[in-house]
């Protein structure tokens, strides 16, 4: 499958549509919401996502899937009340800040 393809069929995913590609699972949830969506175009713009402890995992589920397409590593960032976690691939690096989090996600991509 294209490239281009897939990321159409991911796009579909994200509003509960049925892909040509028949990608995803009813186990698994795509679907965002509109504040998810927007975050989620951040993303694609920044190269990293941002996520939040209280998140729901379809955010997250989208973009790995997104990542995938694009054949990179998913680089994206938890943030909790105490601290920022960095994922990249099978790494992870904690931060006590969000903004030093942040930078660290900006030299991985």
């Amino acid at each position: 499958m294209n490239q281009n393809r897939q990321k159409s069929d991911i796009l579909k995913l994200t509003r509960g549509e049925s892909t040509r590609s028949k990608m995803g699972s009813r186990a698994v949830p795509h679907r965002l919401r509109k504040d998810e969506s927007k975050r989620f175009e951040l993303a694609i713009k920044k190269g990293f996502l941002e996520l939040y402890e209280s998140d729901r995992p379809n955010l997250l589920n989208v973009y790995k899937k997104w990542c995938e397409a694009e054949k990179k590593e998913p680089v994206f960032i938890v943030h909790d009340l105490n601290e920022s976690t960095l994922f990249y691939g099978q790494k992870k690096q904690r931060f006590s800040s969000r903004k030093e989090a942040k930078i660290a996600a900006k030299l991985m991509v």
